[in-house]
């Protein structure tokens, strides 16, 4: 959708007084939804204490303004303090204000003329103003003089509205000018007149310039010092290590700055954040360099915003969303790109270049055309790009995605509730002030693909769920898993496909096909095959002729001889006729691989030869998913075509031991950290069968050991974690010297003492050093190190024999829990190369003894 903002001339007064600025807070007041005047009106006009909120957080933007009331605000106008009492014992005509709170506002306002009374001595403080009563008053501060401009007399009333027109005071102020005034348009008429010109009485006329025919400084300037500089903001940015920003103004407009071509162009310790008036002309406030009041766009900008896809040229003029746009000369052009000026490139010259979309610039990237200069030309194209990313690991003060690797909070900002396996859309820090990049959760489209639309070369470019179209960037175009069909996960930003993750197959939903053959009946469409269900259910089932498969046709109809080579399928019902969709390398069910083995063995996991898999990887072992489904074909006789079935869980595979049988697999299975773990398994044992399936504690210092003389004896101490608690252990003597990271075993020595010995390297005995976890299996405790030389049928987690710990070397702590994760250089993320474990392996024993895990994935930290 694309929209046209045409940002209307706004001005706004921020920080006037430091005792104000605790007062800015528009947007807090309980009653906003009814304030239909801008909000920098309210804004500007609370912090420089002209208006205030009530005591139950309210501002009542409908109740009216008394004659008292409109005196305070003019003359906090004009003076910038809200107490008048110096002015409280004042001569006046008045005889009804002795002792009203007003009285010295009032008088202060009669005495130059500003405010006349209901008669000379009635001035009537509680009486309601009315705005044709309060623009007059506003007349007089901007320099009329009541008598002499004829806003006196009958004639007053019409006298008023001509000069409150053409002063702009009227500007917005949509109420009644005869009624009484409501508080958000007296609020109005008072912010009008900030940015109105004074006036001055010359040759009989009331002009707005000077002799020299220079424009006279506005309120704003006259009485508060206030500057102006107009140009265009070229950079605005967050200052490192503070909370303000610093900008700087190009283009500057040197008739309509206060200082001319002396302007003031760069500003710091700005208090708030501008980023969206980027590029724009805007017009900024201020009294120093260091003391900015507002920054705020000016009538001269327009704006259309759209995607890449839709935009194109078309004879010299930019087209977004089929309306064409008319361009300033190239030379007065420029194109930004995730914040970074494309030097070289006009408007033309790039969108011709990438016009729709393409590979580097994707078509979901947000485009935004301005004209700054007043004119309907545009000369600046705004691009921001997006990518989508997986979060593989969400750590204290960082989270890790699949592609751009660690993004530190530091560098990056993410939502509160970031979590592994979330999608998330990554934009690049040139488009933010504060410097950083921001990370989203992407918009997720869930469901199955009932129909598609291709492109010129065949490729699937539009895919339908549900009611809904969804178009493809460029790169997943003909992208393999927008099949008709599929059920998929679409990660879409601003609409386009951007990643496609294949919705998997529920392993409880996919049954192992035994036997097909023909129902016996007329119709000669229909078979009956016997299913085995994940849930161990055997039964004959009603099934259509031909597989499902993209709502195709096989060549074939569905074999009927595959009682020695059963098949996995997953299945639709309707009206008891099931269909069948089979479960192969061409559609492994929205899993990662479909893998085919023959002639393999199982000691917790499968090794054998791979026929066939939907990689391009070797794979020599296969894993079994703790939670997975695997259906058991044995014991079928000396012809092998009597076989009995069962269904057991991942977990019982892992742990059977039949390294001497030799058994065919098939498998759909996932990738993780290297591994391949089946998900949904059908192994095949032939005509055989399934068989069934200390006071030694060790710590690792958190910092170097240290002596010390108790009674005369010299004691070592070293701070360590043991895995349940941080304390300090004592070892009496000094022949033991251990550092932050070193691993030690430990027994108890007296009261108050422990044995220690270090765990090191020891010829033929044992084996001591940092090593990086290239893979490492959870259920079968296999682990792949480098750094470290363990043999490998030893080179396993046992959950029972191993000790596992955890720490957070940089912080010097011991950690509760975590997770044995692949090292750096191998988890696809583009961090430190480093070691992230510690290891002990003690030669005799099945499994490593002692495993050190740093939680941050760097155990060089200490």
């Amino acid at each position: 959708m694309i929209f046209t903002c045409h940002l209307k001339k706004v001005l706004a007064l921020v920080l006037a007084f430091a005792c104000a600025f605790t007062m800015f807070a528009g947007a807090a007041f309980t009653d906003q939804a009814d304030i239909k005047v801008d909000s920098d009106v309210v804004d500007t006009l609370v912090s420089l204490g002209i208006v205030e909120g009530f005591e139950d957080g309210s501002f009542q933007p409908n109740a009216t303004v008394t004659r008292a009331q409109m005196a305070k605000m003019i003359y906090v106008l004009r003076t910038g303090n809200s107490d008048a009492s110096a002015y409280n014992d004042d001569k006046t005509s008045f005889t009804d204000i002795g002792t009203h709170w007003a009285r010295g506002y009032i008088k202060y306002c009669q005495s130059l003329g500003i405010i006349a009374g209901k008669s000379n001595t009635k001035f009537c403080p509680n009486d309601k103003v009315t705005a044709q009563e309060a623009a007059k008053m506003l007349l007089v501060t901007i320099g009329y003089n009541a008598e002499k401009a004829g806003l006196v007399g009958s004639t007053w009333a019409s006298k008023t509205n001509a000069l409150a027109d053409e002063a702009g005071l009227l500007d917005d102020v949509n109420t009644s000018f005869t009624a009484a005034c409501p508080r958000q348009y007296a609020a109005q008429l008072i912010y009008n007149a900030i940015d109105a010109k004074t006036v001055v009485l010359r040759d009989g006329e009331y002009t707005d310039q000077t002799a020299m025919g220079v424009d006279n400084k506005t309120v704003g300037e006259k009485y508060m010092g206030l500057k102006k500089t107009v140009g265009t903001l070229e950079t605005f940015a967050k200052t490192s290590g503070k909370d303000t920003y610093e900008m700087t103004i190009s283009n500057v407009n040197n008739t309509e700055s206060t200082d001319g071509k002396d302007a003031v162009k760069t500003f710091t310790k700005v208090k708030k954040d501008y980023t969206s008036y980027k590029y724009n002309t805007v017009k900024v406030l201020y009294k120093a360099k260091d003391d900015v009041y507002g920054v705020f766009a000016t009538s001269d900008n327009s704006s259309v915003t759209g995607v890449l896809a839709d935009l194109k040229m078309d004879n010299g003029k930019a087209k977004l969303d089929g309306t064409k746009y008319d361009l300033a000369k190239a030379a007065n052009t420029a194109v930004y790109v995730d914040g970074d000026y494309k030097i070289g490139q006009d408007i033309n010259t790039w969108v011709t270049a990438n016009a729709e979309g393409n590979t580097t610039y994707e078509k979901g990237s947000k485009v935004e055309l301005l004209a700054t200069d007043g004119s309907s030309d545009y000369s600046i194209l705004n691009v921001t790009t997006y990518k989508v990313e997986k979060v593989t690991y969400v750590g204290k003060d960082y989270v890790t995605l699949n592609k751009s690797g660690k993004c530190d909070e530091d560098d990056f900002n993410y939502y509160s509730d970031i979590k592994k396996d979330d999608y998330v859309v990554v934009s690049d820090k040139g488009n933010y002030a504060d410097k950083k990049g921001l990370i989203e959760k992407a918009e997720v489209v869930e469901g199955k693909i009932d129909s598609t639309k291709t492109n010129s070369t065949g490729k699937i470019k539009k895919v339908q769920i549900g009611d809904n179209w969804y178009s493809t960037n460029v790169a997943k175009t003909g992208d393999s898993a927008l099949k008709l069909g599929s059920s998929v996960k679409l990660m879409l930003v601003n609409g386009y496909i951007y990643e496609i993750d294949k919705v998997t197959t529920a392993a409880s939903d996919i049954a192992l096909m035994v036997e097909a053959g023909s129902t016996n009946a007329a119709v000669s469409s229909k078979y009956e095959a016997r299913l085995i269900f994940a849930d161990g259910t055997d039964k004959v089932v009603e099934i259509k002729k031909y597989w499902e498969d993209d709502s195709t046709k096989h060549p074939t109809a569905i074999s009927l001889k595959i009682s020695d080579k059963p098949v996995l399928v997953t299945y639709d019902v309707s009206k008891d006729v099931y269909t069948l969709t089979e479960i192969s390398k061409a559609d492994t069910a929205g899993y990662d691989q479909y893998v085919d083995m023959g002639a393999a063995t199982i000691d917790g996991s499968a090794t054998g030869t791979v026929y066939s898999t939907s990689s391009d990887t070797t794979l020599s072992k296969l894993y079994f998913e703790s939670t997975g489904i695997v259906f058991v074909r044995q014991d079928a006789g000396a012809k092998n075509d009597d076989p009995s079935f069962k269904v057991v869980s991942g977990k019982t595979a892992s742990n059977w031991d039949v390294k001497n049988k030799k058994v065919n697999i098939k498998a759909v299975a996932d990738v993780s950290n290297r591994n391949v773990y089946a998900q949904a398994a059908v192994v095949d044992f032939g005509t055989n069968k399934t068989s069934g399936s200390s006071d030694t504690t060790y710590a690792v210092a958190l910092d170097s050991s240290y002596t010390g003389k108790t009674s005369g004896t010299t004691y070592t101490y070293v701070k360590a974690w043991n895995g349940t608690e941080e304390k300090v252990y004592k070892y009496e003597g000094t022949d033991v010297t251990l550092k932050a990271g070193d691993v030690f075993e430990y027994s108890a020595d007296g009261e108050d003492t422990v044995d220690i010995d270090k765990c090191e390297t020891v010829s033929g005995k044992s084996v001591f050093g940092t090593a990086k976890v290239e893979k490492y299996d959870e259920g079968t405790g296999d682990i792949v190190l480098n750094g470290v030389s363990v043999v490998s049928d030893k080179s396993k987690i046992d959950s029972k024999d191993t000790v596992v710990l955890y720490v957070d070397s940089e912080a010097g702590e011991g950690v509760g829990s975590g997770e044995i994760r692949q090292a750096n250089a191998y988890n696809g993320s583009n961090d430190k190369n480093v070691e992230n474990v510690a290891v002990y392996s003690e030669n005799g024993e099945d499994q490593i003894t002692v495993l050190v895990v740093d939680v941050n994935n760097d155990y060089t930290k200490w």
